[in-house]
């Protein structure tokens, strides 16, 4: 079964673009304290506000479209190989 590729790389960067948008909210809460740490090192400021988070976001649904929607092109790809 094919992967419909530009729909599977939109999923994954909204979901992406979601786990930037509420990292820094767990943080806030005591939650991933470190994984927002590690963040940090990656986008400057990195918090619960500020324009990082919006630059994360768009960052996450950017590579998040186009790596999946790779992969998917990739998986399609190989699918469409007959088997010997």
């Amino acid at each position: 079964m094919k992967i419909n590729a530009p729909m599977f790389g939109l999923a994954f960067g909204i979901m992406w673009a979601a786990v930037f948008l509420l990292l820094p909210a767990f943080g806030m809460a005591g939650w991933g304290v470190k994984t927002v740490e590690a963040l940090d090192l990656i986008y400057f400021g990195f918090g619960a506000v500020g324009v990082s988070v919006l630059l994360g976001m768009i960052s996450g649904f950017v590579w998040g479209f186009v790596i999946c929607w790779l992969g998917a092109l990739i998986y399609n790809h190989w699918l469409a190989k007959p088997k010997a």
